[in-house]
């Protein structure tokens, strides 16, 4: 009863506990927060490509054919670039999706790949594109590649802003408690540790396909409590496999479905605000079952010399439920507004 007091108390902060952190409101009792590959804003743009065949509109017609339908962010991007050159699109007869590679489709009876370096194990790439390749990693460029069964057609530069706050909420976890922050993200190492630089975190894992996040929280959580921030479809099952899952407001159906934790503003600022109020509810929590218990076993004391009476035995019963209420009521007095959903 005390433990729902608190929590019912939360709620006017936008803090709604569900599922598995109803009992204990985990949020509170990790010590290292892990996965913080939301960094950037997600709205990430083409920054550069290069065309190796001759015919430009070919490249943009094949590969805006095959990423038109997806839902992914750089394919969004890719879109973007495509829809400016008004190529005519074809409609790819055969198309599959290779997780933490890219897509295979069939177009005119011809195969093409796209996606990530990976994605083209089945080529020899050419020293001027290896060339290319590695220009881009040094500029932290995120890389989508086209090729057909015979070579690579080109490369696709993208670049994604880092959040204006992801600086300043590394700094207040930190403060908060949580000195262990690490980057989990498929992206090349030179990208994560651009983004990683920037915003301060002390640790980051690069190239990691959804099963590597996912043994990489494994691997972490042998050192204590494990939180995990994603918003995309490969960040599901490290979602899953946290102690705590907290999703973007602007993620995946997936990524939002898994998370223990949705942030409603798709905005990261409000999370040490959150974690601090889920601490003091923690605090409030353990000190209310002392002191109801306390009470009951002074009232059962006062049996054994006989002098417990009927108001002594009331005041024990109400008192104890009247003091445990005002003393949650301390955690309206702080953080009056947050914009966080715990699911």
């Amino acid at each position: 009863m005390h433990s729902s007091l608190c929590l019912v108390f939360v709620c006017p902060l936008f803090i709604l506990p569900k599922g598995k952190q109803h009992g204990s409101f985990s949020i509170s009792l990790f010590t290292q927060l892990y996965g913080l590959n939301s960094l950037t804003k997600g709205e990430p743009h083409v920054e550069k490509v290069t065309v190796y065949i001759e015919d430009q509109d070919e490249f943009y017609r094949i590969i805006g054919s095959i990423e038109k339908n997806s839902s992914h962010p750089l394919a969004k991007a890719i879109m973007k670039k495509v829809v400016e050159t008004e190529v005519a699109l074809h409609d790819p007869e055969e198309i599959e999706t290779v997780s933490g590679q890219g897509i295979i489709a069939r177009i005119q009876g011809k195969r093409y790949w796209v996606g990530n370096e990976k994605s083209i194990s089945h080529l020899q790439i050419t020293e001027n594109v290896k060339t290319d390749i590695e220009k881009m990693k040094e500029e932290g460029l995120t890389l989508v590649l086209l090729a057909d069964e015979r070579q690579v057609m080109g490369l696709v530069g993208i670049s994604d802003e880092i959040r204006e706050e992801s600086k300043s909420v590394i700094k207040a976890l930190h403060q908060a408690g949580i000195q262990h922050t690490v980057m989990l993200t498929g992206d090349h190492p030179k990208t994560a540790e651009k983004v990683a630089r920037k915003v301060g975190v002390t640790e980051y894992y690069a190239n990691l396909l959804p099963e590597d996040k996912v043994e990489k929280v494994k691997e972490l959580a042998l050192k204590g409590k494990v939180a995990m921030i994603g918003d995309g479809i490969n960040d599901a099952p490290a979602l899953a496999t946290a102690d705590l899952g907290i999703a973007m407001g602007k993620g995946t159906d997936s990524a939002i479905e898994t998370a223990d934790i949705v942030l409603m503003q798709d905005h990261l600022g409000k999370l040490p605000s959150a974690i601090r109020t889920a601490k003091k509810v923690n605090r409030i929590i353990k000190l209310n079952i002392s002191l109801a218990l306390g009470l009951k076993l002074l009232a059962l004391l006062l049996t054994i010399p006989g002098l417990l009476t009927l108001w002594i035995a009331i005041l024990s019963d109400m008192g104890a439920t009247i003091l445990v209420t005002l003393i949650s009521l301390t955690i309206l007095w702080e953080n009056k507004e947050h914009n966080v959903i715990i699911r």
